[in-house]
């Protein structure tokens, strides 16, 4: 059974502002004139004309009549975002809601949901000064601002349309100090009718490198899903094989991935060695992530020239067949249409 429709808006991390960080998602059941959430939104409205112009068939998967104008056809689908999911504040994650907020039509209040620290820097965006305060934390206002809602980091929240989400903050690097942490979130995100989830990550640096390592939380509270409940992750990896370390700037490259990926691994075989007769030393790690999709997202372009994210994802293939994993790596592009189960 399919549990939610998602559609990649933006799957890039920069620089081309056109397909950045934003995509679209609703329960499979529903329609999309039901109400659509957002996972970021860097990509916005004038992203979406194109690729309804680009693309006819677009318009049957919204179920939208296939004559109407490809403006219009986006303006109605922006005005079904009821709310934003944002996995952190930096412009290629938040750009088109900004953009758009207070300009397009709307059939109910839209809120920005994000965990507190999201929401603080969202407020200096929307003061006044980088952007008009169309984003605030009452419950009552106009119809046309944004809604500020924060989330509680643990438990699962529910939201509208039988979904519920759990957020948990991740190291981003150094914060604008360069003492702490700056703080992304990873969502859980669950249909409440059929029970299966989806995790989405926003940007992340390696435990290995973080001065405030979060990641592996994560995946502890993944494995005991894998692979009944939860079996598609979207996960970034910035850069290339070969990147510095010191050169991430709070990213993942294939190799830090992989890495993550087998501390995942990890969690998943001490949690089926304690529940079976079997000692730990007699569950391996070949195939231990089989039957789970690794989604790669937010892959940055090379100005000069060729596909990173078909080079990030190739290589980080490679290095999850070595190590026997067994998980499925897919590359998101722009325009796709995901159905997760």
């Amino acid at each position: 059974m399919v549990s939610f429709s998602l559609f990649v808006l933006g799957a890039g991390g920069g620089p081309l502002e056109t397909d950045i960080s934003a995509y679209l998602f609703k329960p499979y059941a529903s329609g999309w004139e039901e109400g659509i959430f957002a996972l970021d939104a860097g990509s916005g409205v004038g992203t979406l004309v194109q690729l309804l112009s680009q693309n006819n068939e677009l318009l049957k998967y919204f179920a939208m009549d296939s004559n109407i104008d490809p403006k219009v056809a986006a303006y109605h689908l922006v005005s079904f975002i009821h709310t934003y999911l944002i996995t952190h504040s930096h412009f290629d994650h938040i750009s088109g809601m900004v953009l758009s907020g207070g300009t397009l039509p709307t059939v109910q209040r839209k809120r920005i949901v994000g965990i507190e620290s999201v929401l603080r820097n969202l407020e200096l965006v929307f003061s006044g000064q980088l952007w008009p305060k169309l984003a605030n934390r009452q419950t009552e206002d106009q119809k046309y601002t944004y809604m500020l809602t924060s989330i509680p980091q643990g438990p699962y929240e529910r939201l509208c349309n039988n979904v519920s989400v759990r957020a948990l903050p991740i190291s981003h690097g150094v914060d604008a100090d360069g003492v702490g942490s700056y703080e992304s979130t990873a969502f859980f995100v669950r249909n409440d009718r059929t029970c299966r989830e989806f995790l989405f990550f926003g940007d992340v640096e390696p435990d290995s490198l973080s001065a405030n390592p979060r990641t592996k939380a994560v995946w502890k509270l993944a494995a005991p899903m894998i692979p009944h409940r939860l079996t598609v992750i979207f996960l970034e990896c910035s850069w290339s094989l070969g990147r510095p370390d010191g050169q991430l700037y709070g990213h993942l490259s294939p190799i830090h991935v992989v890495e993550e990926l087998e501390v995942l691994a990890n969690e998943v075989i001490s949690l089926r060695s304690s529940t079976s007769n079997k000692g730990e030393g007699d569950v391996h790690r070949k195939g231990s992530l089989s039957g789970v999709s690794l989604y790669i997202i937010h892959c940055k372009e090379d100005p000069c020239g060729g596909s990173a994210s078909s080079i990030i994802t190739q290589q980080v293939r490679c290095l999850v067949a070595e190590r026997d994993l067994g998980l499925e790596v897919i590359e998101v592009k722009q325009g796709m249409c995901i159905d997760i189960l």
